[in-house]
């Protein structure tokens, strides 16, 4: 749970949503023991601090102090204003760019890469088809003049609808 607890630490400084490291001890706390007294100041809490403290060092030198998270919005914006996407089309994409924040897409695919695929989804899912344009030549997909393929396209598709699914499952 420490370094859970550094990770969140480190996650509320590079998002700007920054917490006391002592609201992260005491809310882990109180919700992994719910039934339990309020943690004591005393010398094991200050330790406890210290060892979390110790590894959000270790987490900031294995990420090489690059705490920068580009997320796939403005590739998506772009994306879609290039296919000339409807309001509706964006709206959808940009929901399942959200909703693929809930997967581990963002640490195996490029943010762009998600971003095509999100939007992919969404002209499938609208039955939206980009209109011809000299910058995707009609024998290659659309999606291959943004960096990706189409099976890799497919395949985040298919993750995404999984867990669309899943969602379905556990509502009945």
């Amino acid at each position: 749970t420490d370094v859970g607890m550094a990770c969140l630490f480190l996650a509320s400084k590079s998002e700007e949503t920054f917490r006391r490291l002592k609201d992260i001890v005491n809310t882990t706390h109180h919700m992994l023991n719910p039934t339990a007294e309020p943690l004591a100041f005393n010398q094991s809490y200050f330790d406890h601090k210290a060892q979390i403290l110790m590894y959000e060092q270790v987490l900031l030198r294995v990420l090489q102090f690059n705490t920068d998270v580009v997320l796939p919005y403005k590739f998506l914006l772009i994306y879609a204003n290039a296919i000339k996407a409807t309001r509706e089309v964006a709206q959808i994409a940009w929901s399942v760019v959200n909703d693929s924040l809930q997967l581990t897409l963002c640490v195996r695919y490029a943010p762009s890469v998600i971003a095509t695929a999100c939007l992919y989804l969404a002209c499938q899912f609208t039955h939206f088809v980009p209109a011809p344009d000299p910058l995707f030549p009609a024998e290659r997909c659309w999606v291959e003049t943004f960096g990706t393929t189409k099976d890799i396209v497919t395949e985040i598709c298919g993750e995404l609808l999984a867990m669309y699914e899943q969602g379905m499952k556990e509502k009945e």
